[in-house]
């Protein structure tokens, strides 16, 4: 049986102005645009020849995808029978579906207005406009209640440096004669195998393992399996349950729920 189609939000008066970022497709039409112009008017072509460092730099694969649509991978921390009731609720939810309150600040219509944290309690989420250090230091004793507090930005900043060249990217939004900084994606391609010399030459390169085994294959509570390539979304799609007519009668639609403004 579905759920309720549609996150009522009740959002307080001294929101009803906000006005929303562009969308992505018209920030990415904005940046053809940037980059056509850049290219005429670019002097007789030049070739940069970056230096990644110092000799014995590594550079490290990073995991943070920075053409990923802002939000997409916001990290929430949730603290039992807590609350923050000194901060000014923002909008209220009538419903406690995590994924959905999520989504409602990533992608819905609270993105981009500042909700640093929600708390939720008998079937109602509060969001509040905050940032991360203003819930925590708000944060108390509230049986019952769980609240949800965002990772602060900075604390992971270290997972998201990548290397780049200062000045040199596409020029700046609205400043069309200062240039932006021209990042670097590497690709590392690994070997499908390794001959037992270049091994134990990379062994000597890399120092002992981390981890080393204490277990054996022979042992009682050791199980043995094989390791095979599988592509994850592949895999998500070939267990996404049929979707029926009776969650389409009841406003689900296929497209999940969908939130809805009320403003006080």
């Amino acid at each position: 049986m579905a759920e309720s189609s549609s996150l009522r939000v009740r959002e307080s008066t001294s929101n009803a102005g906000c006005r929303l970022p562009p969308p992505p497709a018209a920030a990415a039409k904005h940046c053809q645009k940037l980059a056509s112009r850049h290219t005429h008017s670019r002097p007789p072509p030049f070739h940069l020849f970056p230096h990644a460092g110092t000799p014995g730099d590594v550079i490290k694969p990073v995991t943070y995808d920075p053409f990923r649509e802002e939000g997409d991978a916001a990290l929430w921390e949730m603290f039992d029978d807590s609350d923050c009731p000194s901060l000014e609720n923002a909008a209220v939810a009538e419903t406690e579906d995590l994924n959905v309150c999520k989504k409602a600040v990533a992608k819905g219509q609270l993105k981009g207005k500042g909700i640093g944290c929600f708390v939720q309690r008998g079937g109602k989420t509060v969001f509040k406009q905050c940032t991360t250090e203003a819930a925590m230091a708000a944060k108390t004793t509230s049986k019952g209640a769980k609240l949800f507090i965002i990772q602060d930005p900075e604390s992971t900043a270290h997972t998201r440096m990548m290397k780049a060249v200062q000045g040199e990217g596409l020029p700046r939004l609205r400043a069309p004669f200062e240039n932006g900084n021209l990042f670097i994606v590497f690709t590392i391609e690994f070997p499908d195998s390794l001959p037992p010399t270049a091994a134990t030459e990379l062994l000597k390169l890399l120092g002992p393992p981390k981890h080393v085994v204490t277990v054996s294959e022979d042992d009682e509570d050791v199980e043995v399996v094989e390791l095979s390539d599988i592509d994850p979304v592949m895999s998500f799609k070939e267990y996404v349950p049929a979707e029926n007519d009776e969650d389409d009668e009841e406003g689900g639609g296929g497209g999940g729920q969908r939130v809805q403004c009320a403003q006080q």
